[in-house]
C-alpha cells in the first residue's frame, strides 16, 4: 500500500514528502536558535553602524551624511532664530510657539559643537548626550565612565542598565526584523510582516535613544 502523496498545490510544506516535512520541522528549532546567537552577537555591531561608524566599502557615504546633517542643522538653527525673535517681540502665533518647541527638541539631539556631529540621528543623539558633560563640566565621559559607574546609587546604575538593554532590544528587533523576510519564499506575507516589524523598531529606537542608553566610547571618525 502508498502512503499519501505529496499535493501538487497547498503550502510548499505540505508540497514535500513526508520526510521531507520531518526534515523541515525538526530543522526549524535549530534555525531560530542559530538565528538567537547570530541576532545577540550583531546587536552591538548594528546600533555602531546606525551611530554611523561605516564599514570601509561605504565610508565615503559618511562626508555626505555629514553634510546633509550640518545643512540640516544649519536650517533648524536659522528657523529658530527667527521663531525666537517673533516670539520676544510677541508676534507669535500659537503654530509658530508649537514650531518652535518642535525644532527646540530637535536641536537637542544634536551636539553643541559641528565638528561632533555624526552621519545618522541616532549617532548624533548619543554623541550630544556624551557631549554634554564635556559642554558643562569640562568632564570626558569616556575618560571618566568607569569611575563614575562605581560611584553611582544603586537605583541608578539598575535605570542605566534597563535602559540600555531596552534599547539593545530595539535594535534586536530591527534584527529579527529583517531575517524575518527571509520567510518570504514560503510566503509573500512575511516581507509585510518584516517591513512593520523594522519600521516600528525604527520608531521605538530613533525618537529619542537618550544619552543614559549608551556606554561612551571613543569612536573612529
Amino acid at each position: 500500500m502508498r502512503g499519501p502523496q505529496p499535493s501538487a498545490d497547498g503550502p510548499w510544506l505540505q508540497r514535500q514528502s513526508a520526510a521531507g516535512q520531518v526534515v523541515v520541522l525538526l530543522a526549524l528549532p535549530l534555525g531560530v536558535a542559530t538565528s538567537s546567537v547570530v541576532v545577540g552577537w550583531a546587536v552591538e555591531g548594528t546600533l555602531r553602524l546606525m551611530e554611523g561608524y561605516l564599514p570601509r566599502p561605504v565610508a565615503f557615504l559618511r562626508p555626505l551624511l555629514l553634510r546633509w546633517t550640518r545643512g540640516s542643522a544649519r536650517r533648524v538653527l536659522t528657523e529658530l532664530q527667527e521663531l525666537a525673535v517673533e516670539i520676544g517681540e510677541g508676534r507669535a502665533t500659537p503654530h509658530q510657539r508649537a514650531r518652535f518647541q518642535h525644532l527646540d527638541g530637535r536641536r537637542r539631539d544634536w551636539p553643541s559643537q559641528p565638528d561632533r556631529y555624526m552621519p545618522t540621528r541616532v549617532g548624533n543623539i548619543l554623541r550630544a548626550g556624551e557631549s554634554r558633560p564635556v559642554d558643562k563640566y569640562g568632564l570626558d565621559p569616556v575618560a571618566v565612565w568607569p569611575h563614575m559607574w562605581l560611584l553611582l546609587p544603586s537605583q541608578v546604575r539598575q535605570d542605566l542598565v534597563a535602559a540600555r538593554t531596552a534599547m539593545d532590544g530595539a535594535v534586536a528587533g530591527f534584527l529579527w526584523g529583517l531575517l524575518f523576510s527571509v520567510f518570504t519564499v514560503w510566503t509573500p506575507w512575511a516581507l509585510p510582516v518584516s517591513a512593520a516589524a523594522v519600521t516600528i523598531t525604527c520608531f521605538i529606537l530613533l525618537p529619542n535613544p537618550g544619552p543614559h542608553l549608551h556606554r561612551p566610547h571613543r569612536g573612529g571618525h
